[in-house]
């Protein structure tokens, strides 16, 4: 999923680009910063837990 400004939608050049990316099966959703603020912390949060609970680690 891709959390895009409304600002973001209204401008040409992008919509191109989201318009592609759905292609691709990529979720966008406009919104308010505030918005994706919230969405982020949401899913950082989810995958956080799933971080802890399967124990992942970085292999360097």
């Amino acid at each position: 999923m891709l959390f895009v400004s409304n600002a973001a939608i209204i401008n040409q050049h992008p919509r191109r680009s989201l318009a592609e990316m759905e292609e691709h099966g990529v979720d966008i959703v406009a919104g308010s910063p505030e918005q994706c603020c919230a969405f982020l912390s949401k899913d950082v949060g989810r995958w956080n837990r799933v971080v802890r609970v399967t124990d992942m680690s970085l292999d360097g």
